[in-house]
């Protein structure tokens, strides 16, 4: 796997949408992913152990995340996360409520904290 950035808030933009590191603006003017898996009929969800704060770094991360049908994004307290420990687990019970409650079919994004900033907080 190869990322178009080291940085979440150029790389995840790449992910989710066809933005590229030739053409960033299109990660403004197109729909995700999201709007795709809609369209075919699947209850879209978005789960992250990052923040929601509306953040420099971020770019269009939080916008596309709130265009799913479930969106949850863990407390945080410090926008720099170097504060806290943050466990991706702590989703797991999101993403185990969500398909035991519904039979819908599913399209489940886990936008996990991975092994930000201090990785013994991780």
């Amino acid at each position: 796997m190869i990322s178009g950035s080291n940085l979440t808030w150029f790389s995840v933009p790449q992910m989710i949408t066809r933005a590229s590191p030739d053409d960033m603006d299109r990660e403004f003017k197109e729909k995700s992913f999201l709007s795709a898996f809609q369209d075919a009929g699947f209850k879209t969800v978005w789960l992250s152990t990052q923040t929601d704060q509306e953040i420099l770094w971020q770019g269009t991360i939080i916008l596309h995340a709130k265009t799913a049908d479930v969106v949850y994004f863990c407390r945080t307290y410090s926008p720099m996360f170097e504060l806290e420990d943050i466990f991706d687990e702590r989703l797991l019970p999101k993403v185990d409520s969500i398909v035991h409650a519904d039979r819908q079919d599913l399209f489940i994004v886990l936008h996990t904290m991975g092994n930000h900033w201090a990785y013994s907080r991780r």
